[in-house]
C-alpha cells in the first residue's frame, strides 16, 4: 500500500518509489488475490481503480510519472480480482472494452483482452456482449496481440465455453490470410479441428455469406446476411487486388467439405449468386462483378471437383485409368455443366443489356469448364448459338497458342543443344592451325602442285635462304640476262601472303631473298622515276 499510495496521491511528490517495487506490489496484489480473496479490504480497491480510472492528464496528481507498464500491470491485477467480484466485473468491463477501442499501447490492449477473454469462462452471458470487441484483435497491428487473441478463443471453443457462430466463423477464416505461418496453423485447427468436427456441413452452409462477406456487399434479398457483413465490416477485404486472398479462403473451405457437399456448393453458388445476378436482384456495380469473378473462379478450381482421378487412379489395376476418367468426366458434367450452363446462358443476356464486360469472362469460363467436352459442345450450347461460337473461337485461338509456344519451345532447346557443344581443345586447334599455316605455303611456292598426295601435303617444309649479292665483276652476265628480259612486260609471280601476285619489278629493287611474304613499300608514289643501275640488282642466274 505505501509503495502504491504515492503514484495517485492528490498531494504532488517529486520522488517516487522504485517502478520495479511498484510492479511487483501490484503482482502480489494479483496472486493474493486468488488465494485470499476476502482479505482484499476496499483501499486496496480503491487504489487499484485510482491506476485505472484516472485520467493521465490530471495536473493534481502524480499519474503523469505513472509509467505505461505500472498501469498496464495494474489493470491485470484488477482484472484477476474481478473474476471472483461479479459486480467489480460489471464495472470493469466498460472500461476494458473503452481500452480496446481507443487506447494506442500495446500493452494495455493485451491485458484487456486477456482479461475479457477470461470474462468468457466466468460470467458466459456477459462475455458474449463483448465477443465483437475481441475478435476485432484478429486485425490487431501487432502480432502478439493478435496471436493471444486467436490462442485465447481457439482454448475457450476447445473447452466449450463459445457457440459455433458465423460471426467466430469469419473471424476465424481471416487468420488463413495472415502474414504469420504460427497464427494461420491455429486458426485452420479451430477451424477444421474444432468447428467442422462439431458442424460438418457449417462450411457448405456459409459458403455463399462468405462471399458477401469478404467482399462487402450487402445483398437486397436478405437482412440477416446484410447484419452479419455489417458486423464483420472489418474483416472484408474487397477488390480485384485482393482475389488471391479470398481465393484462399475459398479453398481452404471446399477442401474441408466432405464429397457430396462439393455438388451441393455447385447449386448453391449457381442458385444464391448467379442467378440472382442474372435476374437483376443484384445490379451489376463493381462489387457485384468482382463477386462473379469469385464464382467463377471457385467453379474452375480443381478443389471443387468431387474427386481427384490422380489419387484415384494408383488405388486401381492396370487397364483401368481410362474408366476412371470417364467416371470423372459424366460425374462433373452432371453436377457442374449441366446446372451451369442454362444460368451462364440468361447470365450473359442480363450482361449484354447492361453492356458490362463480363462478357469476355463469361466466355472465358465455359471454355475451361468445357475444354474436356469438345465434341459434345454443339449440344450443350445448342441454345445459344452466338455464346458457342465465341466459345468455339476462344478454344481455337488456345490451341494455336499452344502450338506456337510448343514450336517456340523445341527451338530454343534446339539452340540450347547447339551452345552446349564443348569446345575444341588447345591442341587440336594448333594442329589445324599448322596444316593450314602449311598448306598456304606450300601453294603460294608452287601453284603447280595443287593435286599431290596426302603424304606429300604432311610433310611440308619450306626453308629460305637468302641470295648474297653478286660479284660486281659478273655484271657482264648480268647485262645478258637483264637485255634477254622485257622490262616493259611485267613478270607475275604467285604471292606466299595470300594477298595476290607479285610483280618481279618490284623484287628487282630490293636487296631482300626472292621467295617473299609480303611486296616492299616505297616511300615514293611513282616508282617509274626510280634509277639505277644494273650492277646494283642481284639476279639469279637461269
Amino acid at each position: 500500500m505505501d509503495t502504491l499510495t504515492p503514484f495517485i496521491s492528490r498531494k504532488k511528490s517529486r520522488q517516487l518509489p522504485e517502478e520495479d517495487l511498484a510492479v511487483k506490489s501490484l503482482t502480489i496484489f494479483k496472486e493474493f488475490s486468488q488465494m485470499f480473496p476476502e482479505s482484499i479490504t476496499q483501499n486496496v480497491l480503491v487504489l487499484l481503480k485510482s491506476f485505472v480510472y484516472t485520467k493521465n492528464d490530471d495536473s493534481n496528481t502524480n499519474t503523469s510519472k505513472v509509467s505505461l507498464r505500472l498501469r498496464a500491470h495494474a489493470f491485470a491485477s484488477l482484472g484477476k480480482i474481478s473474476l471472483l467480484n461479479r459486480e467489480l466485473g460489471l464495472e470493469l468491463l466498460p472500461v476494458l472494452a473503452k481500452e480496446l477501442l481507443t487506447s494506442k499501447e500495446d500493452m494495455l490492449r493485451n491485458n484487456a483482452v486477456l482479461i475479457l477473454t477470461e470474462f468468457c469462462t466466468r460470467y458466459t452471458s456477459i462475455g458474449d456482449q463483448y465477443m465483437p470487441l475481441i475478435t476485432a484483435c484478429f486485425k490487431d497491428k501487432r502480432y502478439i496481440i493478435r496471436y493471444q487473441t486467436i490462442t485465447f478463443l481457439v482454448s475457450l471453443l476447445q473447452e466449450g465455453y463459445l457457440l459455433t457462430k458465423n460471426t467466430l466463423l469469419f473471424c476465424l477464416l481471416s487468420t488463413i490470410i495472415d502474414k504469420y505461418e504460427t497464427i494461420q496453423e491455429i486458426g485452420k485447427y479451430g477451424l477444421s479441428t474444432l468447428i467442422f468436427e462439431k458442424k460438418k456441413n457449417i462450411f457448405l452452409e456459409s459458403f455463399t455469406e462468405a462471399v458477401f462477406v469478404f467482399n462487402h456487399y450487402f445483398p437486397s434479398d436478405n437482412q440477416g446476411q446484410q447484419q452479419t457483413v455489417k458486423d464483420m465490416e472489418h474483416f472484408a477485404i474487397p477488390g480485384e487486388d485482393n482475389r488471391e486472398k479470398r481465393m484462399q479462403i475459398y479453398k481452404f473451405m471446399i477442401t474441408c467439405m466432405e464429397e457430396g457437399s462439393r455438388g451441393l456448393l455447385v447449386s448453391n453458388i449457381s442458385r444464391d449468386i448467379l442467378n440472382s445476378v442474372a435476374e437483376g436482384v443484384f445490379p451489376l456495380d463493381d462489387v457485384v462483378k468482382c463477386m462473379v469473378r469469385d464464382c467463377f473462379a471457385v467453379l474452375v478450381s480443381k478443389e471443387i471437383r468431387v474427386f481427384d482421378s490422380d489419387s484415384l487412379a494408383h488405388e486401381l489395376e492396370d487397364g483401368e485409368d481410362e474408366r476412371v476418367a470417364k467416371a470423372e468426366l459424366e460425374i462433373r458434367k452432371a453436377m457442374l455443366v449441366q446446372p451451369i450452363v442454362p444460368v451462364m446462358i440468361s447470365l450473359k443476356n442480363c450482361v449484354l443489356e447492361a453492356k458490362s464486360d463480363l462478357l469476355s469472362d463469361i466466355v472465358l469460363f465455359l471454355k475451361e469448364i468445357l475444354s474436356d467436352y469438345k465434341n459434345e459442345i454443339e449440344d450443350i450450347l445448342a441454345d445459344d448459338k452466338m455464346l458457342k461460337m465465341q466459345v468455339l473461337f476462344e478454344m481455337r485461338n488456345e490451341s494455336n497458342q499452344q502450338e506456337k509456344e510448343a514450336k517456340e519451345k523445341k527451338n530454343k532447346e534446339m539452340r540450347n543443344a547447339k551452345k552446349s557443344v564443348p569446345p575444341a581443345s588447345g591442341d587440336h586447334i594448333g594442329e589445324k592451325t599448322k596444316e593450314i599455316s602449311a598448306y598456304l605455303i606450300r601453294r603460294s611456292v608452287c601453284p603447280g602442285d595443287g593435286n599431290a598426295s596426302a603424304a606429300g601435303s604432311n610433310d611440308v617444309s619450306l626453308r629460305l635462304v637468302p641470295q648474297t649479292p653478286q660479284n660486281r665483276n659478273l655484271s657482264h652476265k648480268s647485262s645478258g640476262v637483264l637485255g634477254d628480259m622485257d622490262t616493259n612486260n611485267d613478270i607475275n609471280m604467285p604471292s606466299t601472303s595470300g594477298v595476290g601476285p607479285i610483280n618481279v619489278k618490284d623484287i628487282m629493287y630490293s636487296s631482300t631473298p626472292r621467295v617473299l611474304l609480303k611486296p616492299l613499300k616505297l616511300k615514293s608514289p611513282n616508282v617509274s622515276k626510280i634509277t639505277m643501275r644494273v650492277d646494283d640488282l642481284d639476279i639469279d642466274e637461269i
